[in-house]
């Protein structure tokens, strides 16, 4: 079985956590994504952090979970009532 350590997850790791925040960068610069806690930048953020915090522990990253919310580019109002109902209950 070959061994894994948390040093080579990290150094597999990075180049993508880094291309995650590069494109959340840009994203906020063109005025996409910003909301504070719930853009789309700020999932790519999470995301990355995660990816990170995962390889540290010696772990290959594969899920990311983020308080099992459920992300919608619409107004509640336009999407569809199930849906709705789905990100009411969320709450």
């Amino acid at each position: 079985m070959h061994k894994v350590s948390a040093a080579n997850m990290l150094d597999k790791v990075e180049p993508h956590a880094k291309r995650l925040e590069d494109a959340a960068d840009e994203m906020e610069a063109d005025g996409i994504g910003g909301h504070l806690t719930d853009g789309h930048a700020a999932v790519l953020r999470r995301m990355s952090a995660c990816m990170r915090a995962d390889a540290a522990h010696g772990k290959l990253p594969s899920v990311y979970r983020d308080a099992d919310r459920l992300y919608a580019s619409a107004e509640p109002a336009k999407l569809h009532p199930g849906t709705v109902a789905i990100l009411n209950a969320l709450k």
